[in-house]
Formats: C-alpha cells, structure tokens, sequence
C-alpha cells in the first residue's frame, strides 16, 4: 500500500464560454472561485470544479461527472430538473451543461 492517499479530487471539465459556465454551475450552488486566462474554478462546500478554456462550443459531448450532495430533490427543482428515484437508492437528476458535459447530481436515500 502507498503511503500516499487522495483526500480530494477536482475534475477538470471543458469550457467554451466561462460566463455561461458559471451561470449554469451558479445554479447548483457553485461560486466562482477564480479565474485565469484558460482556467475557470468554482467551489460548492469542499468540492472544487475546475475548467478549462476549449475552441469547440461542443468538446464536454461525451463527458460525465457525478456530484454527490444534500436535499437533491430541491437542487432538481431549482434547476428545473426531473428528480429520478435511482433502483440503487438514489435521488437524482441530471443535466446537460453549455459544453455537453453530462451532470449527474446524486444523494443516497438513508
């Protein structure tokens, strides 16, 4: 076993536009954080996003990612989502962001 361990971790998604990339993710709760020339970060408690300037308005088509949080059915219905009740035990819904970036937003019923 390494002594190394992860304690977090930033997924780096693509951006076209980071002004409409920040409005969408400011509807999940995110806040821009910083930016630079070709890097955009927003954060929403501990978890940290972080994008990157692309050319192609469409390059996110076919990229994922899954966010696990809180009271997932009010996220679902300020965002004007529809909350989906997963088999494994799950609220979610999902988005698509402005870059084709499939969102996943997820809690685990207790």
């Amino acid at each position: 076993m390494s002594a190394w361990r992860a304690t977090s971790a930033s997924p780096v998604l693509p951006s076209f536009d980071f002004a409409a990339t920040a409005a969408f993710y400011g509807r999940l709760g995110f806040s821009v954080v910083r930016t630079y020339p070709d890097l955009l970060l927003m954060q929403s408690g501990q978890v940290e996003l972080q994008f990157a300037s692309v050319a192609d308005p469409q390059t996110g088509v076919g990229q994922r990612v899954y966010l696990r949080g809180d009271n997932v059915p009010a996220g679902a219905s300020e965002a004007g989502a529809t909350l989906l009740r997963m088999d494994w035990g799950a609220d979610e819904f999902r988005l698509v962001d402005p870059d084709g970036t499939l969102v996943r937003v997820g809690e685990t019923l207790k």
